[in-house]
Parts: structure tokens; C-alpha cells; sequence
């Protein structure tokens, strides 16, 4: 394995802030980033859940107990997805720089973020974007 290897937390805003919290605070993408070692990148973001990533037949499901985003947004949600995963992988596999700034300039974030933080080069930055 090669040493360091990239990484890319993720999380969403209602998986903490609704009862039942579905990811606990101090276990979560946010932990991992504290931990983990450059080059790292960790996105949260705002309006949705960690069901809003499932297919429509499992985010019924996974709704019924979790909470559960507005679901006109979710194609949005999909493309960005789709984007930031690739974005990443681009970078990381094929070693294409210019495909990670999609995620470095949150200008170019279609959603909109809780927490940006970025320790690509091993220069730590941390960008809270929202107090909430």
C-alpha cells in the first residue's frame, strides 16, 4: 500500500442533528479526518442524510427510521455525489490534479457545505463554512 494514502470523509448534516442521530459525534467523518494523515480531504454537507444516497426503494426504507432529506433534491444530490466521488478518484488513480479542485474551490460545490477541510499537501486547513 502506498504510504500516505489519500482519503475522503464525508458526512451529512441529518445524520447527527435529528433524533435517532444515525452517526454519533466522536465516530464520525469528522473523527476519521482528526486521525487520519495527509493527503485528506473531509466534506459535510448541509439538507441531507446518509439515506439520500440510496436508491429510491432503499431510502423508503432507510427513511422510516432515519430522517430523511426533501426528496425533490435528491437528483441534485446524486450528481453531486457522483462528481465528488469521481473527482477524488480521478486524482488519486489516475493522478489528474486538476480533477480534485471540483472539491478544493467550494465555489464549484453545487451543495452547500457545514464543514470543508483540506490537508492535501500536508499544510493543514480547516474551513468552517456555517455555524449552525
Amino acid at each position: 500500500m502506498p504510504d500516505p494514502i489519500p482519503a475522503m470523509m464525508y458526512g451529512t448534516q441529518l445524520a447527527e442533528e435529528v433524533v435517532p442521530k444515525c452517526s454519533l459525534p466522536g465516530t464520525d467523518f469528522s473523527q476519521f479526518y482528526k486521525i487520519w494523515k495527509c493527503p485528506r480531504l473531509a466534506l459535510e454537507v448541509a439538507d441531507f442524510g446518509h439515506c439520500d444516497i440510496m436508491n429510491q426503494q432503499y431510502w423508503k426504507v432507510c427513511t422510516d427510521i432515519c430522517a430523511r432529506s426533501n426528496e425533490t433534491r435528491l437528483d441534485e444530490y446524486y450528481k453531486f455525489i457522483q462528481g465528488a466521488i469521481s473527482s477524488f478518484l480521478i486524482t488519486t488513480l489516475q493522478g489528474r490534479q486538476d480533477a480534485i479542485m471540483y472539491l478544493f474551490d467550494i465555489t464549484k460545490v453545487p451543495v452547500k457545505l457545514i464543514e470543508h477541510q483540506t490537508d492535501w499537501n500536508c499544510t493543514l486547513e480547516r474551513k468552517s463554512l456555517i455555524f449552525l
